[in-house]
């Protein structure tokens, strides 16, 4: 380790080391500081484009949503102007409707008044027949009463002898006459009784008819009120169906400035993901530089707050390279074994675990490496990844078996055994320089994101590269747009430690 502490003179330039090494100190800080700021403006990134994401899926949904609507207000305007041409056959049918309806109801008025006339006709008829038959009943009374009076006259003529008998023939014509007559008033009675019995059939039949045509008249002039209701409804129909078609036409001019301004916003926010991707492109690239920078200036001589937690990775990376090696030599585990990238799937599970041919014995293993580097306070997380992110075996806080259907639960508590695909995963498991910073950021509780430096150091198998060791460190928790919610107070008591160690050294 470098360690200067008075001034430097060489061919005339001279210069304090300590102050340069101060100077160099507080720059890989501030880069340090400054990549924080970097992923912080990331994640506010992130989130705006996710959002511009959502509102160009919303923008592209209304656009669509527009369109149908437009469609559907043409169809209606089709139907409605169909209707109105439906509406105006019906008025011209309903008129002449009207004028057959009209004639019907009068030819129906003139026929009841028929109808009762007859009635009374046959009613005064009935009452000439009863006169005839109280006339025939008087004939018929007179006829007996002569009858008797001439066989009277013939029985005194008889008595009379020669000189009764002129007056008796008389008395037998009068009897003849009478017997006649009263044969005739008979036939004439049972006459006009077969006449009234027809003629009272009548005038019920006629005062059924007068009923039944009243009732017909009723209907009739209902009917006519009906049709006339009916014309004032169709012609409604047919004021609101004009009202509807210049609706449809202003709603269709609508929906068409719509769909316009639609499409131009969809386009404008379109522009605006694409700008989005491309600033996140350059953020990232910028942060890759930062990470850089931080690398190169962490160099031996120069302490900084990640120089503690890069030293230690790289000696977990070692340790651990150093017991799959023995491992290996022991018989334990083969070196084809600890290179088994062929990950079998563990059905039923959810997120997706893997097992291979090293997964047992780093399940046995590792613990006794991972776990006692927890014991520092800034250190979150320690795990061994091989180069395509599998995790064989997480800390034991997050080494939990599965709940079936809980996929929330398994996702944060059951980390071993798992395939992590992400690029700073990737960038850490991948890396072979001696040690490789990132800083990221990933959600956290009620909407909240931890932001999280990570540092990696390549794990070797007898010279092959086998994966990483990875420390997580320093979390702290912001919000939405990045301000600061805390750090957790065992954090900062440790940074504050590990720089007291620092300041000792030099």
């Amino acid at each position: 380790m470098w360690k200067f502490t008075k001034k430097q003179e060489d061919n005339g330039f001279s210069f304090n080391v300590e102050e340069l090494l101060n100077g160099l100190q507080k720059t890989a800080e501030g880069v340090g500081d400054l990549t924080l700021e970097i992923v912080g403006i990331d994640g506010r990134v992130d989130l705006l484009s996710q959002k511009v994401d959502r509102e160009a899926q919303m923008f592209k949904e209304l656009q669509s949503d527009a369109i149908a609507m437009q469609r559907s207000n043409t169809t209606v305007n089709q139907s409605v102007s169909m209707t109105k041409d439906v509406v105006i056959r019906a008025i011209d049918n309903i008129s002449n409707s009207k004028v057959t309806i009209g004639n019907s109801i009068q030819n129906i008025r003139d026929l009841t008044v028929t109808v009762t006339e007859s009635g009374q006709e046959l009613e005064k008829l009935i009452s000439a027949l009863k006169q005839v038959k109280k006339i025939t009943s008087t004939i018929a009374s007179i006829s007996k009463q002569t009858n008797l009076l001439a066989l009277n006259a013939t029985i005194e003529a008889s008595r009379a002898g020669e000189a009764g008998r002129g007056f008796a023939v008389v008395a037998d014509e009068v009897k003849s006459l009478s017997k006649k007559a009263g044969e005739a008033t008979t036939e004439i009675s049972q006459t006009v009784n077969s006449l009234a019995v027809q003629i009272e059939s009548l005038v019920q039949m006629s005062s059924t008819n007068t009923e039944k045509a009243g009732l017909v008249k009723n209907d009739a002039e209902m009917i006519e009120g009906a049709i006339n209701n009916l014309e004032g409804d169709i012609n409604a129909i047919d004021e609101n169906s004009s009202k509807i078609v210049t609706a449809a036409a202003d709603i269709d001019l609508h929906c068409n400035n719509t769909v316009e301004g639609l499409n131009n916003l969809t386009e404008d926010v379109d522009e605006a993901n694409e700008s989005f991707a491309k600033t996140r492109s350059r953020i990232n690239a910028l942060r890759n530089s930062v990470e850089d920078i931080v690398r190169h200036t962490l160099v031996e001589g120069i302490e900084t707050v990640d120089t503690p937690v890069i030293n230690l990775c790289q000696q977990l990376a070692k340790d651990t390279g150093k017991l799959f090696e023995e491992a290996i030599i022991n018989g334990e585990i083969t070196q084809r074994d600890m290179f088994d990238f062929d990950y079998k799937e563990i059905t039923n599970t959810e997120p997706t675990q893997f097992t291979t041919a090293f997964t047992k014995f780093c399940d046995k293993n590792l613990p006794a490496i991972q776990e006692p580097v927890l014991k520092n306070k800034r250190i979150a997380t320690c795990t061994a990844t091989d180069i395509n992110g599998y995790i064989p075996r997480h800390i034991n806080a997050r080494h939990n078996p599965q709940r079936p259907g809980e996929v929330g639960w398994n996702t944060l508590n059951s980390r071993s055994m798992r395939i992590y695909g992400d690029p700073t995963g990737l960038n850490a498991a991948r890396n072979r320089n001696k040690f490789i910073l990132q800083t990221y950021r990933i959600p956290y509780l009620g909407g909240q994101y931890a932001v999280l430096k990570d540092c990696a150091a390549p794990i070797y198998i007898n010279g092959k590269h086998w994966g990483c060791m990875r420390l997580t460190y320093d979390i702290k928790v912001t919000d939405e747009e990045g301000n600061d919610v805390m750090q957790s107070q065992k954090f900062q008591e440790a940074i504050k430690q590990d720089k007291a160690v620092q300041d000792s050294r030099k």
